[in-house]
């Protein structure tokens, strides 16, 4: 709540990022209350956890250059496989490849020794 206030402290975001914020500050806090009652591993709550907090940055960088917010999607390199199933074009994308027919790729993000993947939705 702090970070949502800080933002909007210093920035005038959109409605729809400051909705999106919320969101995400909300599926944080389900996250925490299924772990406390041992309905999610620790590791699963840590790459979920993870991509909440890549989408937050990124939904702020949104915020702050006035852009309309696109759907993104963050996906660990398993789950990618599901849509690039050959590795080695996984390791070639750029920046606005396509990946199927509704995504393009964003960027690759490392966090806690796990690669994520970002795609913006292009419909």
């Amino acid at each position: 709540m702090i970070l949502l206030f800080l933002f909007c402290l210093f920035q005038q975001p959109s409605e729809q990022v400051i909705r999106y914020l919320e969101f995400l500050q909300e599926e944080e806090r389900e996250l925490r209350f299924q772990l406390a009652r041992d309905e999610l591993t620790w590791k699963d709550y840590r790459l979920a956890q993870d991509k909440i907090a890549i989408l937050k940055r990124l939904v702020e960088g949104y915020g702050r250059s006035g852009q309309p917010l696109p759907e993104l999607y963050v996906v660990t390199q398993e789950e990618m496989l599901d849509f690039v199933p050959d590795k080695k074009r996984l390791k070639r994308l750029r920046r606005g490849d396509s990946v199927g027919e509704k995504w393009k790729f964003l960027k690759r993000v490392y966090r806690n020794a796990t690669h994520y993947f970002v795609l913006e939705n292009r419909q």
